[in-house]
């Protein structure tokens, strides 16, 4: 059940919160001039939140309980106010190409839950993350582990500064990476202010889980993972 594996986390998460606050420096904040000043995102759960105290209601499902208390997975304000805002919303739909050139869109993972990993390239914390999100996709993949897809996506950079990421960081590349080119409407879209900016989503596009910021590793995602979707992945990464 997924109270068990709240208590069995929320450690990990209390230590992920308290590094993310020493982070948030290095954190890449999204320009105001790409965010639309005037979009309004409402979270539909915002009433519910209040009289529960922390407790949010995420997307049924016959595998996941279907309650988070936020005030204890995420102690910090800003990734628990993020996260209060986003859980239970629908991902707002996103596209763009891999780095073999198919065209890409949200659409192509339905059916599936998703990790989706927002990030720029030029972000350091985005730079110390994405080793973590490989080593995990790696995990998944070589475990033949096929319910679960894991993206990272550049909303407003092209297929050159991916090129250049990679090379400029010894980092192995990645042909399912998507470049979106000026969609700043997916920022805007899923209310996001950092990066880098995780969500786990679920088979029918809602938002499960959310992590803002680096200092967490493949385990710590797995967990995230785990608690999201009701699954048991961390044991991939023994494999």
């Amino acid at each position: 059940m997924l109270k068990k594996r709240i208590v069995h986390v929320l450690f990990v998460l209390l230590a992920l919160a308290i590094i993310l606050v020493g982070c948030q420096k290095e954190e890449t904040i999204v320009p105001d001039d790409t965010l639309d000043k005037e979009t309004d995102v409402v979270s539909e759960n915002t009433e519910e939140d209040t009289e529960t105290d922390g407790d949010i209601i995420i997307e049924e499902s016959e595998t996941v309980d279907n309650t988070l208390n936020l005030t204890q997975l995420f102690p910090e304000d800003v990734s628990r106010d993020f996260a209060k805002d986003r859980i239970g919303q629908k991902l707002t739909d996103f596209y763009g190409k891999d780095l073999a050139g198919n065209d890409i869109s949200f659409n192509d993972f339905k059916g599936k839950n998703l990790i989706i990993d927002v990030m720029v390239t030029t972000c350091p914390a985005c730079i110390d993350m994405y080793p973590h999100i490989a080593e995990y996709k790696e995990a998944l993949a070589s475990s033949n582990y096929d319910n679960i897809d894991v993206v990272t996506f550049l909303p407003i950079e092209d297929t050159s500064h991916a090129e250049d990421f990679f090379t400029a960081n010894s980092y192995r590349r990645d042909e399912s990476l998507v470049v979106g080119v000026n969609q700043e409407n997916f920022f805007t879209g899923n209310n996001i202010q950092y990066t880098p900016t995780i969500f786990f989503v679920n088979e029918e596009g809602y938002i499960q889980y959310t992590h803002i910021g680096a200092g967490v590793t493949a385990e710590g995602i797995a967990q995230m993972a785990d608690l999201a979707f009701g699954e048991s992945t961390i044991d991939t990464l023994n494999n």
